[in-house]
C-alpha cells in the first residue's frame, strides 16, 4: 500500500523535480538559459526523449520508498493510538 502509494506520486513528480533541479544547475555559458519550467520540459523532451525526463529515477526509487513506507505506517500507528486513547 504505502510503497505503492510513494513510487505512484514520484511517476507524477519527477519530471518537475528534474526541471528544476536543471534550472538551479543550468549555466548560461553555452546555451540559452531556460524560460521556465514549460521549457525545460519542452527542451528535455526535444532533445532526449520522454526518458530524459525519468533520469535518477531508480536512486530516488530505492532511496526514498523505504522513507515514505516508514512515514506513513508510522503516521498510521500513530493516529491509531492516539485517537484510542
Amino acid at each position: 500500500g504505502s510503497a505503492t502509494a510513494g513510487i505512484i506520486s514520484r511517476i507524477f513528480t519527477h519530471p518537475l523535480d528534474t526541471a528544476k533541479a536543471r534550472m538551479q544547475a543550468s549555466l548560461p555559458l553555452h546555451v540559452e538559459p531556460y524560460r521556465g519550467t514549460l521549457d525545460v520540459l519542452r527542451r528535455t523532451v526535444k532533445g532526449e526523449g520522454i526518458s530524459g525526463l525519468y533520469r535518477g529515477f531508480g536512486a530516488i526509487l530505492v532511496g526514498g520508498t523505504p522513507g515514505t513506507v516508514l512515514y506513513l505506517c508510522s503516521y498510521d500507528l500513530i493516529k491509531e493510538k492516539l485517537s484510542s486513547s
